[in-house]
């Protein structure tokens, strides 16, 4: 595996939401797990961060998750980089492999254990801001704030984190008759993705 670039930090700004980022999110996950099948990886890859909300401000960078065995990751890493991603190792979230392209259409791609705490959590909190809309209006109020104090990636997301208590979590526990990722139930929902809203990291 290369070693992490040194650049992570990179200018950053909020954008309105764009109700194209519904059909431009899923599109590069599918054509992402479309590829690895073809190579013979099982692996799962879902649409989340900000872009993946309805109504959400954001960054307009989509990012995809892939979830894959452990076994598989530099399978993974190494066909993503091949269509043009950078690596950026774990980028401060331990169990991650973050990758991005900065192109007509930013994307990070972010490969995690298919089915553990990272793939989980991600899709958990995803789903508990698009069944809350209250929630995702106090997240987005957060999100403002930090891009309104810098314009740079790490300090954003350091402010973003202050800003967005871990207190989410146990709100957005899933019910019985869901799992994340599934059909969304009426069962009361809570977050906590370390000191993050969401593990992606940045």
């Amino acid at each position: 595996m290369p070693n992490s670039a040194p650049d992570l930090d990179e200018p950053i700004h909020l954008a309105p939401y764009d109700p194209a980022w519904a059909a431009l999110g899923p599109a590069p996950a599918d054509r992402l797990a479309d590829g690895l099948r073809g190579l013979g990886v099982a692996a799962g890859a879902e649409h989340i961060g900000s872009t993946s909300v309805p109504g959400l401000a954001a960054k307009p960078v989509l990012d995809v998750q892939i979830g894959c065995a452990p076994g598989e990751t530099d399978a993974v890493v190494g066909h993503v980089r091949g269509l043009g991603f950078e690596y950026l190792g774990e980028a401060g979230v331990p169990g991650r492999h973050y990758l991005r392209r900065r192109d007509d259409q930013p994307a990070n791609v972010h490969v995690v254990e298919l089915g553990g705490p990272l793939w989980t959590d991600n899709l958990l909190f995803r789903d508990h801001l698009r069944a809350h809309p209250e929630e995702a209006a106090r997240y987005a109020r957060a999100k403002r704030e930090a891009a309104g104090a810098t314009g740079r990636l790490l300090a954003y997301s350091a402010h973003r984190r202050r800003r967005w208590p871990n207190s989410w979590r146990g709100r957005a526990r899933p019910g019985p008759e869901r799992r994340p990722g599934g059909p969304l139930s009426v069962a009361p929902c809570t977050v906590d993705h370390g000191s993050s809203g969401l593990r992606t990291g940045v």
